[in-house]
């Protein structure tokens, strides 16, 4: 999306693309493979290189939605194939492969609608804090970017702390989410 609103950032840097080693950051996977809570190198995106006849802040927010929307799409994907399989499982003969598939529907829907939910918190670098910041008073911005290391790290110990507590704190975000996706996969199945 940036790249459309003029932004060649993420272009130059050859990050411009579904190529996973192009976004892999070793200490993100360490974290996923020892407190299952990881990250990816974030896209790099400049807002001053958005060609001037778009709005920049509107501009800024599709920019930073995009992701949030694409892990949606991916949500209600894969809660549409489980449905389906789950609907239909008696007419489907090869077994081992419906539960992979289910499986795998299972954890497109789980992961994605985590990072959403991840995503959409206010606090930077997260795409959250870009759609949100907009409608923030200037003395709350410059509050979370001057602190943003500390929520990040927050976030990563409440992540890493057993009895889930972060997952208890994104229910308040999540449940809404896994609501509406359910209801838009009953109307199609």
């Amino acid at each position: 999306m940036a790249y459309h609103y003029g932004d060649r950032t993420a272009y130059r840097a050859n990050r411009l693309t579904l190529n996973p080693l192009a976004h892999f950051d070793p200490i993100g996977f360490l974290m996923i493979l020892f407190a299952s809570v990881g990250w990816a190198k974030p896209v790099p995106v400049n807002p001053n290189n958005f060609d001037p006849k778009y709005n920049i802040k509107l501009a800024n927010i599709v920019v930073s939605l995009a992701g949030v929307i694409m892990n949606f799409i991916l949500a209600v994907i894969g809660a549409l194939i489980f449905a389906s399989l789950m609907k239909h499982n008696q007419v489907i003969a090869n077994v081992r492969f419906t539960r992979t598939l289910l499986l795998l529907s299972y954890y497109l829907y789980q992961i994605n609608l985590g990072l959403l939910c991840f995503n959409i918190l206010p606090i930077p670098p997260l795409d959250g804090y870009w759609i949100w910041s907009t409608f923030m008073p200037a003395k709350v911005q410059n509050f979370l970017n001057a602190n943003s290391r500390s929520f990040m790290f927050a976030l990563l110990i409440l992540a890493i702390l057993p009895f889930n507590i972060l997952n208890r704190l994104m229910t308040v975000v999540l449940l809404p989410i896994t609501q509406i996706i359910d209801s838009l996969v009953r109307l199609i199945i």
